[in-house]
Formats: structure tokens, C-alpha cells, sequence
């Protein structure tokens, strides 16, 4: 399992010249998912990227 995370100002995913989501501030995270991976492997990618500390806070300190 693979997992490349980018912060982004604006994002948005297009299908057959649909848009389908879009984003302002955030989380760009495309993940690859293969067959030998197990659910806990799922949840140890998800919490790990739920607990990044990647935003600036009121200090402009990585904290948030």
C-alpha cells in the first residue's frame, strides 16, 4: 500500500470531462491499494494520515 499526500490551495478529481469533487484548502491524498493488503493495514495508513501534523497554527508552526 502506497500513499502520496500533498497539501493543496485547490484541488478537484474530473471523469469523462465531469468534475466530480473539488476542494480549497486541504489534502490531496491519492492511495494505492493492492490485493494483499489487509484491513489493518487500511486502518494504520488512515490514522497515521488522520494524525499528520502538516498546517500551519496562528504561529505559522506545523501544528495543526
Amino acid at each position: 500500500m502506497k500513499a502520496v499526500i500533498q497539501r493543496v490551495s485547490q484541488a478537484s478529481v474530473t471523469i469523462n470531462n465531469e468534475k466530480i469533487a473539488d476542494i480549497n484548502l486541504g489534502l490531496l491524498i491519492l492511495v494505492g491499494i493492492e490485493d494483499a493488503d489487509s484491513t489493518e493495514d487500511i486502518d494504520w495508513l488512515t490514522a497515521k494520515i488522520s494524525q499528520l501534523r502538516i498546517f500551519d497554527d496562528e504561529n505559522e508552526v506545523m501544528k495543526k
